[in-house]
């Protein structure tokens, strides 16, 4: 047993060392996070207060990407409405306008 348990061991150290890269990486490539950094750790509010300023200036800079797509949408959106009702506006002003030449015409 004590090779089977040793086996045990030398696999768990080697999933935990696996995870502990995979979430540095991913804390680090997504939230600009060091768990490397030895320190301070995890209990230090101050790191805590950085991590949340970095989280809310992403989002923050996400959020006026998002309103200032919608924004030239909506411009674009409504660019089209005006032209769109300027053509048809002509377009009825033409009608009537051949409809009372034929009436002045018939008469």
């Amino acid at each position: 047993e004590p090779f089977g348990q040793s086996l045990r061991q030398r696999t768990s150290g080697l999933l935990t060392n696996v995870l502990d890269r995979c979430l540095s990486f991913i804390a680090e490539k997504l939230f600009g996070i060091n768990l490397k950094q030895e320190d301070g750790g995890d209990d230090d509010p101050s790191e805590w207060e950085g991590r949340l300023d970095y989280i809310n200036q992403q989002t923050s800079r996400i959020v006026r990407q998002s309103e200032l797509q919608i924004n030239e949408k909506l411009k674009q959106s409504e660019r089209r409405i005006q032209e769109y009702d300027r053509a048809t506006k002509e377009e009825l002003q033409r009608d009537i306008s051949n409809v009372l030449q034929a009436v002045v015409r018939n008469r």
